[in-house]
């Protein structure tokens, strides 16, 4: 195997966005059918042909297009949904950070509160 092929399978491997690549992968393929289609899908309804082939063409194609649709909002449902998550430790990191500074604000004023208290 290629070392360039092999690093770039192991970046993949270990990413955190790994769960999201399906998502990407259908939103790319509902995105790649409708350019084809609007460039050349009703290409195919402008030979003669009997009514009922033309209508049964008519009919797969809007199957597809629903089908489509139904694929596109679903991943781009599931990438809405997954993305804070994956982004989500980062930003609870930095929240705990800044937490543990306040709690250690709080109890030095606390103690040196209570230090002079005491005299």
């Amino acid at each position: 195997m290629p070392r360039l092929f092999r690093s770039t399978l192991q970046r993949f491997k270990t990413s955190p966005y790994r769960p999201l690549f399906p998502s990407i992968a259908i939103l790319a393929a509902v995105a790649l059918f409708w350019v084809v289609g609007g460039f050349g899908g009703l290409a195919i309804l402008s030979e003669p042909k009997s009514p009922i082939v033309t209508l049964a063409v008519l009919y797969g194609m809007l199957f597809f297009m629903a089908c489509s649709v139904v694929a596109g909002a679903a991943a781009a449902t599931t990438l809405a949904r997954r993305l804070p998550s994956i982004r989500r430790p980062v930003q609870d990191l930095a929240l705990v950070q800044k937490l543990d500074g306040l709690v250690l604000l709080w109890t030095t004023a606390v103690r040196a509160q209570g230090s002079g208290l005491r005299h």
